[in-house]
């Protein structure tokens, strides 16, 4: 049977999703590593919107890890082995090729709201003060640029920007 990992190479989470439309997501909650089995298939969900707004309101089962470091091999076949059971005869072939149209690129909303986590979880005892408010103020840059396009035309998208730029205004200004 085929899977296909989608990866962020930015937080380190990953996505494992099977051919026949099952999901997990694993991801680092600032704690410890966590994978979310969806108890959907990606067919049976409305894909003309962004797949992840509806994933993330259907009902899921979550997993802690112990561990502080990713296993990654070993969190991929916990999921594989979750989403299909029992496991398929012909074995498992890694094609990235499977479920493409199923994933738009990220949505204004969604883009903001990881923005803003990944700016939660950020530690400013890292790295020194101008170093920190030179990568806030090209962030902000970014977003004002984004956000005077012509690119974004929903209004809560655009709402949701204003408010990210607002809030990260506010914690350059706080450093």
């Amino acid at each position: 049977m085929k899977y296909r990992i989608n990866r962020d190479y930015i937080d380190g989470s990953f996505d494992v999703i099977v051919e026949d439309g099952g999901v997990a997501s694993v991801y680092h909650n600032g704690n410890n590593f966590v994978t979310t089995y969806y108890g959907v298939r990606l067919g049976d969900c409305d894909r003309s919107n962004y797949i992840w707004d509806e994933l993330s309101t259907l009902k899921a089962q979550h997993k802690d890890w112990d561990e502080q470091e990713p296993m990654e091999v070993e969190m991929i076949k916990d999921a594989l082995e979750y989403l299909v059971f029992p496991p398929p005869q012909e074995g498992w072939e890694e094609d990235d090729t499977i479920w493409e149209d199923a994933f738009k690129p990220v949505n204004m909303k969604t883009a903001v709201i990881k923005t803003m986590s990944n700016l939660h979880w950020f530690s400013y005892e890292d790295e020194d003060k101008e170093t920190i408010t030179d990568s806030l103020e090209a962030t902000i840059e970014n977003l004002e640029a984004l956000y005077d396009s012509e690119v974004i035309t929903n209004p809560d998208h655009s709402d949701a920007l204003h408010d990210a730029i607002q809030i990260i205004k506010s914690i350059k200004n706080n450093i």
